[in-house]
């Protein structure tokens, strides 16, 4: 199931074929783009500027498809990012690679590793990304020791890292040396790739946006965390403008549904195109929301540090931002691990796991890398101990090893809660000992009896839903999620619904009667008043009644306001049966009349003489009042 801009659930349509997407990566010159255009007949570079220098400036993008004729059955769709191996394009390198493409690392035999190569690896490496294949081209250019000698190189260099263990093909693409090989890699490798995880929370980090004519706006990037329809309303993130998805293309193919994994291109109505900037996101769930600060795990390189000061640029999927870095947890020593808070310049829609890149813009490195671990973190506590505290639980999530342990952790972080669309569509059966499933939120156990003992604490009587609110609210409970657990206590039958509001369960029948207790004393006190009874907001206030209870009872047939004055209803009715008698007796009856007769005052007098003629008892010609039909006839 996908959810919709609203974050109901709409069903899913049948999704377009399966294909993989794959990432260049390495020194510039080293035939990252000669070895695509070998492999898939087709140009990487579509810049004509590009073209002309012979130099990769942006991202290329080509489509093939590949088989391992050893292995039936094992043809499949790939779509290439090619990306720029130029220093000074870190940055585009980065939006190709950083939402989570399989990758090819290529190294030419006549270069050789590079210190491009290494930032490259080191890159790829923090981002843990999965290495497809390793690949050196141009390997006709050099003799046989000095391509036994790159391909040691290049093998001790990814040693240790995320690239270890690929397979290493060795390919010239004038000659087409080692292509067959390539592909048939490609093809096995792809295809025991584990399936893209799909949270269904859809997210299509976007690295290009321009227009076709006749359809519009149209954008381009990897689908991420969920499948994508064709048709739905969605937003763009972190500008948060609604659009509309009217249709999807994967490989230059129209499709209704697009699965994670893909790279897919997305004819979006509502918006320009100059209005969609590499790096921004399309997304359904009005549960994505864009963050600006970040609770991460970072690993930096070695002979890298961090530091408060500095200019630092984040990369997640293909956006980067500015941010600032906040050593709340303490130091991160080079090459060591540790736990930093980041301030994003502008915000992004980030999530648990995320995985990220940072960067020293004044000295042009790479510094190190890791993965969000909450996504939208409390203020930072000013106390020790209890920034301790916090450490201690970010630390314990970011050992987690399975679903079920990072949503323990991630719930612990939310002090007992957390929304179920933060971390993925949830299930019962998928939580672990210790949690439940309230509504929208994930709680646990502790939490569930902290705030049921918070409501306990109210005592007896009859309350309105507001003030379980805010008492919810005062012991912990997120604002968005109180009125969702007041409503699972109802469900659950530690509250109950009493005539004038809520009650906990075991003093249900108690706040029932006390609270007709204290209806039945008012009414009492307003009848023993008779046609002067006393101000209503004094006997409600010294009886006791609540807000709701003196709005229920005002409600009712028992009393009869007229203006300010509020009657009880027999002895309403009494004045109305004296005056009766007295027309009976003189005839119509004037105010003064009236007043005397009843021995009441004009105060009260004229609110019941309107109010009898408001109900179409009597009439009244400006001088005199009569009882409709004449009261001697009724009498």
């Amino acid at each position: 199931m996908t959810r919709a801009a609203d974050g109901t659930q709409a069903p899913r349509t049948a999704a377009g074929p399966r294909h993989r997407v794959v990432a260049t990566a390495g020194h510039v010159d080293h035939g990252k783009s000669t070895l695509l255009r070998a492999l898939t007949g087709a140009e990487p570079d579509r810049l004509a500027e590009e073209q002309r220098r012979g130099m990769t400036l942006d991202l290329g993008f080509v489509t093939t498809t590949v088989k391992d004729p050893a292995v039936p059955g094992s043809t499949v769709d790939v779509a290439f990012v090619d990306v720029p191996g130029h220093e000074r394009f870190i940055g585009t390198m980065l939006a190709g690679c950083g939402a989570g493409p399989g990758v090819l690392l290529v190294v030419a035999a006549d270069g050789g590793w590079s210190t491009q190569s290494a930032e490259h690896r080191d890159i790829l490496d923090l981002l843990g990304a999965r290495a497809v294949a390793l690949v050196v081209t141009k390997a006709d250019l050099v003799d046989d020791e000095r391509l036994a000698a790159v391909r040691g190189r290049v093998l001790e260099e990814v040693r240790g890292t995320s690239l270890d263990g690929a397979p290493l093909v060795v390919t010239d693409a004038v000659s087409g040396r080692g292509l067959a090989e390539l592909r048939a890699t490609l093809a096995r490798r792809l295809a025991a790739m584990p399936e893209p995880e799909d949270v269904t929370r859809p997210r299509l980090w976007v690295d290009r946006s321009f227009t076709v004519a006749g359809s519009g706006t149209v954008v381009t990037g990897m689908l991420v965390d969920g499948h994508l329809e064709a048709g739905v309303t969605a937003r763009l993130l972190p500008s948060g403008d609604e659009v509309r998805v009217r249709g999807l293309q994967m490989l230059g193919r129209d499709v209704p549904s697009a699965p994670p994994g893909s790279r897919v291109a997305a004819n979006l109505a509502g918006v320009h195109h100059e209005a969609v900037a590499r790096g921004s996101a399309i997304v359904t769930s009005s549960t994505w929301q864009a963050t600006g600060e970040v609770d991460a795990e970072v690993r930096l390189l070695e002979g890298r540090e961090l530091a408060r000061r500095g200019a630092w640029r984040l990369h997640v999927g293909s956006a980067a931002t500015s941010c600032r870095v906040r050593l709340a947890y303490g130091p991160v020593a080079p090459g060591g691990v540790g736990l930093v808070r980041l301030v994003l310049d502008e915000p992004l829609p980030l999530t648990h796991g995320d995985r990220l890149v940072l960067r020293d813009l004044g000295r042009r490195v790479t510094v190190g890398g890791g993965r969000v671990l909450d996504a939208s973190p409390p203020p930072l506590p000013r106390g020790a101990t209890s920034r301790a505290a916090r450490q201690e639980l970010l630390m314990t999530l970011a050992q987690a090893t399975t679903p079920g342990e990072a949503l323990a952790g991630l719930v612990a972080l939310g002090g007992g809660m957390r929304a179920a669309d933060e971390v993925g569509e949830v299930g019962p059966g998928d939580l672990p000992p210790g949690l439940r499933r309230v509504g929208t939120w994930i709680v646990e156990r502790g939490a569930e009896e902290r705030l049921t003992a918070a409501l306990r604490g109210i005592g007896e009587g009859v309350h309105d839903r507001s003030r379980l609110v805010r008492t919810l609210v005062a012991a912990g409970t997120p604002s968005e999620a109180a009125g969702t657990w007041v409503d699972a206590l109802l469900a659950a039958g530690t509250l109950v619904r009493v005539r004038h509001g809520l009650s906990l369960a075991e003093h249900g029948d108690d706040a029932h009667a006390a609270a007709r207790a204290r209806r039945d004393r008012a009414l009492a006190v307003l009848e023993a008043g008779g046609a002067q009874p006393p101000d209503f907001a004094l006997v409600a206030g010294e009886l006791g009644l609540d807000h709701l209870e003196r709005i229920a009872l005002l409600g009712s047939e028992d009393v009869v306001r007229a203006g300010t004055i509020v009657f009880a209803r027999r002895a309403f009715e009494q004045a109305v049966a004296a005056l009766r008698a007295l027309e009976v007796a003189s005839g119509p009856f004037t105010a003064a009349a009236a007043r005397t007769h009843l021995g009441s005052s004009r105060r009260f007098a004229i609110p019941l003489l309107e109010a009898m003629q408001a109900r179409g008892l009597t009439t009244f010609d400006g001088t005199t009042h009569r009882f409709v039909g004449g009261a001697a006839e009724q009498s």
